[in-house]
């Protein structure tokens, strides 16, 4: 490859530009013309559907005299393109959601600031979700297929589900309590301080 051309090594004349090579690939059978996109000079093609897309919802109960949230229900609904394998794509949301409660009211790193040591590195002081946290869940899958994204129409399902959990707890709480806890892990003294503004407000 040089100056913006693919050259045969044996006979360097025998050369085609990048240009006329996808013209030439699109015409062939497996190189079908709506499969090919013109990218941009940062490398990102345009027009490109990549992206995963999802919503969250939860149902909770607040104990008003011990902070203490217990989430009772969360549905999630990801639009993943392709669905390939039902199993483990409900799956891999039923995980994203089991994490994401866990972020929502427990899991809290406590660094050492004189140090920069984390404080709390392990299970007995880094507080995480246990099977009797773990609310009933609700996966669903809009299964449209995006021709853009890939030759199967799938986009990926590994980090989304994690993600809207906590958003959508922090919501319900604030539809149970009305006030808004704004940090988490929303830990019972956070939700009884919350509930004390509510209180001078």
């Amino acid at each position: 490859i040089t100056k913006g051309k693919f050259s045969n090594k044996n006979d360097p004349v025998q050369s085609i530009g990048y240009k006329k090579l996808i013209e030439e690939l699109r015409k062939e059978r497996k190189f079908r013309r709506e499969k090919v996109f013109h990218g941009e000079y940062v490398g990102r093609p345009s027009g490109f559907a990549y992206n995963t897309f999802g919503a969250h919802f939860a149902e909770v109960e607040v104990d008003v005299e011990t902070g203490k949230v217990k989430v009772l229900k969360v549905v999630g609904v990801h639009e993943i393109g392709r669905l390939i394998n039902k199993i483990t794509a409900e799956s891999q949301i039923i995980g994203g959601i089991t994490q994401g409660v866990s972020t929502a009211l427990f899991e809290e790193r406590i660094m050492d600031n004189t140090t920069g040591n984390v404080a709390n590195p392990n299970f007995r002081d880094y507080k995480i979700a246990t099977s009797l946290d773990i609310p009933e869940i609700t996966p669903l899958i809009v299964d449209t297929v995006d021709p853009r994204i890939n030759n199967l129409g799938a986009k990926g399902l590994g980090e989304p589900p994690r993600i809207p959990p906590a958003g959508a707890i922090a919501n319900a709480v604030y539809n149970a309590i009305g006030v808004h806890v704004r940090e988490i892990p929303m830990t019972p003294d956070k939700v009884l301080q919350a509930l004390k503004r509510k209180e001078v407000d």
